[in-house]
């Protein structure tokens, strides 16, 4: 399982090394942990994201579907 955050094509992790345990609420089961990003790399997520936002929009559901289960 990947526990790094996919910005802007690239996974990264916490620049300071951080991360949060996920765990199943009925089981207390760790399901993954995930990085605790820091403020510049939140921005860069949300840069990333607001910049590809025109393409993703002109792909079909099923094209999204398609790119989604690649992850």
């Amino acid at each position: 399982m990947q526990n790094k955050n996919l910005i802007n094509g690239q996974w990264v992790v916490s620049s300071q090394g951080a991360t949060h345990d996920i765990t199943n609420p009925a089981t207390d089961e760790l399901i993954a942990q995930v990085p605790m990003l820091d403020q510049q790399q939140v921005r860069s997520a949300i840069d990333a994201a607001w910049q590809a936002r025109t393409a993703w929009a002109a792909k079909t559901a099923s094209e999204r579907g398609a790119l989604i289960s690649k992850l």
